[in-house]
């Protein structure tokens, strides 16, 4: 092997839960002694949100290190004695992320990116006049945060280091200005074909949640100041679900996000469960869903799929609901607004009750986005990177 030193150095504002002790195939790496490093910035991007986070349930790894000051940052790259490789998975809306990429300039780093799809079809990006449209339903610490991250992304898209990697593991989604790109399939697709085999059907409607009410990005970016009014969206949510159980003579259980902090107002005494979201849309009858990633399972399994939003998240986030209604018209799949009407939900529903899917429309959207056509290893994106990059290293 050739004697030169590397590493690959992965930054990430979060700290290390179950899911994403899986998602980054953290036991492989370890066991395999890759020269990799995942460094948690986040008390760096937002000190109020990590300390609201601190007890989070976590894990532990000695290639998972949690940042605490910028000079630990810094021995830390260091530490990467040749050109280092990274992979920012912080975003480039924040100023540690912008002092980052100036130091790893400085440094020569090289860049890389895993494209494992972003969400379920192109987001619809808003025009200058919708996106400020949207700004009236900030609060005025939100406006300023608003304009702050477009001012820090416009500042990073001039001191990113050059890209030298994409892993992509979407057909639909890809950067031309890299040179070396790998086709990867997607985690949610790799984790499909683990688990297909426990494809059985019961008696349950599945609602994927996204702790869409105050999300974990919407802390980091926008602070305290909520969008969506939340006795109105759990109300909402608990009258949907009581229509689906009545219409479909069924059970409505909730696969709870693994960022969630506290409980479900209005909606506790249903079935919640946590870090089992692939294995219970294996099982379900049918779907619940915003736009998360998860939905991709439900794709894969054939499963019907409801998909909702509300007129805050129309108002406030109006590219996420032109992507929902988007995604739904391609599926042919309903798409309902949950401020409607009782009586009006309860006839959409009613009008789904045979619960069929297009299954044309699902195969051309797999092809389409998800998976590639072509024969490529069934290796998790993390790990293939790893490999790809061995031999880069013995090459040059």
């Amino acid at each position: 092997m050739n004697k030169k030193k590397y590493q690959i150095i992965i930054f990430v504002y979060q700290n290390l839960t179950k899911y994403l002790y899986k998602k980054f195939a953290i036991q492989y790496l370890e066991k395999n002694g890759e020269k990799i490093k995942f460094l948690n910035i986040l008390k760096l991007v937002n000190k109020k949100v990590y300390y609201e986070y601190k007890n989070e349930k976590k894990l532990k790894s000695r290639i998972f290190k949690n940042i605490e000051s910028y000079s630990e940052l810094f021995n830390e790259i260091k530490q990467g004695k040749s050109r280092i490789l990274f992979f920012n998975a912080a975003g480039n809306n924040n100023f540690a992320m912008l002092i980052i990429n100036i130091y790893l300039k400085i440094k020569q780093a090289y860049g890389f990116k895993i494209i494992s799809g972003g969400t379920l079809i192109e987001e619809k990006k808003l025009k200058v006049h919708e996106q400020l449209k949207k700004l009236r339903y900030f609060k005025f610490n939100s406006v300023l945060n608003f304009f702050k991250r477009k001012f820090v992304l416009f500042l990073n898209s001039f001191f990113q280091p050059k890209l030298k990697f994409q892993i992509v593991g979407s057909p639909k989604i890809f950067d031309p200005l890299c040179k070396i790109s790998i086709k990867s399939h997607s985690y949610e697709y790799l984790g499909f074909l683990e688990k297909k085999k426990h494809n059985k059907k019961e008696n349950y409607f599945l609602f994927i949640d996204q702790a869409r009410d105050h999300t974990f990005d919407h802390k980091i970016n926008f602070g305290k100041n909520v969008f969506i009014n939340k006795e109105n969206y759990y109300k909402s949510l608990s009258q949907l679900f009581s229509i689906i159980e009545k219409t479909h003579k069924t059970k409505v259980v909730i696969a709870s996000h693994h960022r969630r902090l506290g409980k479900f107002p209005y909606l506790n005494k249903r079935k919640i469960i946590k870090n089992k979201t692939l294995e219970l849309i294996l099982k379900a009858r049918g779907v619940i869903t915003h736009d998360s990633l998860a939905t991709r399972y439900a794709i894969f399994a054939n499963k019907p799929i409801i998909f909702i939003f509300n007129n805050d998240l129309k108002n406030s986030r109006p590219e996420k609901t032109k992507t929902i209604k988007g995604i739904s018209k391609i599926l042919g799949s309903i798409c309902l607004n949950l401020d409607l009407p009782k009586k009006k939900i309860t006839k959409i529903i009613f009008s789904s009750k045979n619960l069929k899917i297009d299954k044309k429309k699902y195969e051309n959207y797999i092809k389409r986005y998800l998976v590639f056509p072509d024969k490529i290893q069934k290796l998790n994106p993390y790990i293939l990177l790893t490999k790809k990059y061995n031999q880069y290293v013995e090459q040059n």
